[in-house]
């Protein structure tokens, strides 16, 4: 839950604690985050103690000092409300619940949701003729077939989570932001989902009924390509915990607890068609 935008702030009595959270952070890709210089026994020293008490005050420089004590002490000890920073972004509602609805949203959804800068739509169709003559305003196109390559000799693999962070960062995407993906074949904007949960992003969806439901209801369509301020997206550490690799499967066969789904159409199945 710790965000991976704004300002993380790590502290306690001294530094050793913070710094080694601070290290295990970083090592797992979060760029924002800060050490409390000298913790909180000397925030509380150099901010909460009356300027005219702290060790070797100078009188006439803790008279003036008075007015930002008395600001700093009724926000940090008494819960007064003084002027803050701009709250973030509040949380997209409709990808706070659980379930199934935690990856779906609505046409009505997504246009209340056009003033809100902290969404990115992302056209997934594999045709990208097809978002040329017409797309949802605001989307950028990805072509599903960009996140698989051969990976060792094997073909139409997903690529590592470091290709996938570097193809997300490409389209100014941030580890912070609500991504919506809509397709003509809903089966390439689960794709892409899988791959936003490889680097470990938190918050995505698809539009459902894509974008045959977004004409159908004749909303607003675009030929203009949005500008993009490519951003440097860093794949969370071990998210992946949802792949497993052919020898994992054979380790499972027969050990009584898993049970293996063949998602194919039933011709392929059954062997009638390859």
């Amino acid at each position: 839950e710790v965000p991976r935008s704004g300002l993380v702030v790590l502290y306690s009595n001294g530094t050793t604690h913070p710094a080694q959270a601070w290290l295990l952070l970083r090592q797992a890709g979060w760029t924002n985050v800060r050490v409390l210089t000298d913790g909180l026994l000397a925030f509380w020293r150099q901010c909460l103690t009356p300027p005219s008490l702290q060790e070797g005050a100078d009188p006439a420089t803790a008279a003036g000092a008075g007015a930002a004590f008395a600001a700093r002490r009724a926000y940090f000890l008494e819960g007064k409300d003084i002027k803050k920073p701009a709250s973030p972004a509040p949380a997209v509602p409709a990808l706070a619940a659980g379930g199934l609805q935690k990856r779906l949203v609505s046409t009505d959804w997504l246009v209340a949701q056009a003033s809100n800068a902290a969404i990115r739509i992302l056209d997934v169709r594999a045709k990208g003729t097809a978002y040329t003559t017409g797309h949802i305003p605001g989307a950028l196109y990805l072509n599903p077939e960009q996140i698989r390559s051969t990976v060792g000799g094997i073909p139409s693999l997903v690529v590592p989570a470091d290709e996938l962070a570097a193809i997300f960062g490409r389209l100014g995407i941030g580890p912070a932001d609500t991504v919506i993906l809509y397709s003509d074949a809903f089966r390439d904007a689960t794709l892409v989902g899988m791959a936003l949960d490889r680097v470990g992003h938190a918050s995505w969806a698809i539009l459902n009924g894509g974008f045959d439901q977004w004409k159908a209801e004749k909303r607003p369509l675009d030929t203009a390509f949005p500008a993009v301020t490519p951003r440097q997206y860093t794949a969370r550490v071990g998210a992946d915990t949802f792949t497993v690799d052919v020898e994992g499967v054979k380790a499972a066969l027969g050990d009584g607890r898993t049970q293996i789904l063949d998602t194919r159409p039933a011709d392929y199945f059954s062997g009638a068609k390859s």
